[in-house]
């Protein structure tokens, strides 16, 4: 989840689809047969003023692959052909992470992101893995708005503070997996990534292509190294960014018990937080008060001033009274707010505005610059959270005691203030999950691939660390790591590195891969681009933003208490 700079992730979810025959209802398994041979996938108009020469078309695919007579289910899929039809070499199949990222909605975000020689040369295709956007949609509620409610202004804040909201969250995830799977009856038992990759090579055979193309942020790179374990031999070239190592995310029991810790824990999600935002200290100190409004004299200052102000909200949240009403601003909104920033560097300059506002007792001023205030709750069906549980909680394994999660998050606390927490919780729906999968794959890890895999990798990325990827060079067994000395969340959000897409097109292109330890420049260091109230005058052209990896649940504490407006929820920007 979400795409940034623009730091709202859901406004990319706003962008019409278009596909032909969608419907908003989830999908119920049909009874037809799928048939033994692909057939070629008919492809039709369904331009957006954004991607006027967009195609979209539905792929039939069994829903159990142990019973592949049996019922099918229709998978979204969208593609923008390449502009050298002479030169085409294939197409390159995206995957915007998540899980829970729809890949339709998504080819329109990070399209533009890929280098113009590789947009030349293949048709771009992304599709609504199963389960998500407009693919046999798991659906936990029963409108938008009921959604919007309980998600965004229930009982779940992104960081639980005091016994109170942790058993309120203990009992929002039950209320939420019961939803779920009373819902998604036919469909819950069969979402596995190893189900989602055997739908990509089903979407390989039908766009005509011998081997596949493949681009993965995120989740993403644990759908591409599954894929590349269940079908080695069929492997052109395969991208990795933002890269998760395998067996940490799946964690399968080994026979010593249940598991004693998170997916996203075991992956050092909250580490690569901690460290992203000191890094953020360092370079908004770096760069002074002129360019950072929240700078202190020394990167250590700069945190402990960040320290100060969060033990204020967490001792007492700050309530505005204005012409919205009562809005109130706690620790677990900056938190998340915080959090957010950190995914895209060139934000990191309103993120330090905002967060001045805020150490001034301006906690309006802090809300308006975030981007926070305004605008009437959805009223299109995104089930972007619904997604990531679905998926995530049959791919990995996490405890099934809800104390636990406590335990698990005082600890991470210890280890890294602010976000050990957050990171534990993004888990605690699984305790309660209804489904399981017994598809599902859990290794081994290291195939010997038809192709070398690509693996890109920010050295502060806040969702999945450095130390992700270079453990995930380790394990698959024919992987090249390129890293980018800089800040963010993926190839897609972090920022622009004229390296990186050179080394990734002569990848692609010509299967040339960067040398060993090759390491890229970021095109723009943090706080070198002005504030959002500085650039006011001259409006930036529109950013794509990809998902994030883990899209949560939301934040509560943004709704007046006086009257019917809302405050626009915060979401990762990036898949």
């Amino acid at each position: 989840m979400h795409r940034i700079v623009p730091l709202i992730f859901a406004l990319a979810l706003l962008l019409p689809v278009g596909l032909p025959g969608a419907v908003a209802a989830p999908a119920a398994a049909q009874a037809t047969p799928a048939s033994a041979a692909q057939p070629a996938i008919a492809w039709e108009p369904c331009s957006i003023p954004e991607m006027p020469t967009r195609e979209c078309a539905a792929l039939v695919v069994p829903l159990d692959y142990d019973e592949p007579d049996g019922a099918t289910i229709d998978l979204a899929v969208a593609r923008i052909p390449a502009t050298d039809r002479d030169g085409r070499i294939g197409s390159l199949v995206l995957n915007p992470g998540g899980p829970g990222g729809p890949g339709v909605v998504g080819l329109a975000i990070q399209y533009p992101w890929l280098p113009e020689a590789v947009r030349e040369r293949f048709d771009i295709v992304g599709f609504d893995p199963r389960g998500i956007g407009e693919s046999a949609t798991v659906r936990c509620f029963d409108s938008a708005a009921e959604r919007f409610d309980f998600l965004y202004f229930g009982e779940m804040p992104r960081v639980p503070v005091g016994p109170e909201q942790e058993a309120a969250w203990d009992r929002a995830a039950e209320e939420l997996a019961q939803r779920c799977g009373e819902r998604n009856a036919e469909t819950l038992d069969h979402l596995s990534t190893a189900n989602v990759a055997r739908d990509m090579d089903r979407l390989r055979e039908a766009v005509g292509d011998e081997a596949l193309n493949f681009f993965g942020t995120s989740y993403g790179t644990y759908l591409g190294a599954t894929y590349a374990n269940l079908f080695p031999d069929a492997i052109r070239a395969m991208a990795l960014d933002g890269v998760i190592d395998p067996p940490s995310y799946a964690g399968v029991d080994r026979g010593d018990g249940a598991p004693d810790s998170t997916s996203f824990l075991r992956i050092l999600s909250n580490q690569g937080s901690a460290d992203a935002l000191q890094a953020f200290f360092a370079e908004c100190a770096a760069a002074g008060p002129d360019a950072c409004a929240f700078a202190a004299p020394t990167a250590a200052e700069t945190a402990l001033k960040f320290d100060a102000l969060m033990e204020r909200l967490r001792a007492e949240p700050m309530v505005v009274q204005g012409v919205a009403g009562t809005l109130t601003v706690t620790y677990s909104n900056v938190v998340d707010v915080v959090w957010n920033a950190l995914f895209t560097a060139p934000t990191w300059s309103g993120l330090a505005q905002g967060l001045q506002r805020l150490d001034e007792g301006d906690a309006a001023g802090f809300l308006i610059v975030r981007g926070l205030v305004g605008g009437p709750p959805a009223t299109t069906y995104s089930n972007v959270l619904e997604g990531q549980f679905a998926n995530n909680c049959l791919d990995t394994d996490n405890p099934d005691d809800p104390a636990r999660y406590r335990e698990l998050a005082r600890q991470a606390e210890e280890r890294t203030p602010y976000f050990g927490a957050l990171w534990t919780y993004q888990a605690l729906p699984c305790a309660f999950w209804p489904a399981e999968d017994a598809d599902r794959y859990t290794g081994p890890w290291d195939a010997e691939t038809s192709a070398p895999i690509l693996l890109i990798s920010r050295l502060y990325d806040p969702a999945t660390p450095h130390s992700s990827a270079v453990a995930a060079a380790e394990t698959l067994a024919n992987a090249r790591l390129l890293t980018i000395d800089g800040w963010g969340h993926g190839y897609f959000v972090g920022g622009r590195s004229t390296c990186a897409d050179d080394y990734t097109a002569a990848y692609f292109i010509d299967l040339t891969l960067p040398p060993v330890g090759a390491v890229c420049a970021e095109d723009v260091a943090p706080f070198s681009e002005p504030a959002p109230e500085e650039a006011a005058a001259s409006p930036p052209a529109a950013t794509p933003v990809t998902m994030p990896y883990p899209q949560a649940p939301a934040r509560r504490g943004y709704l007046p208490a006086e009257n019917g407006t809302r405050m626009r929820p915060a979401s990762p920007q990036s898949t």
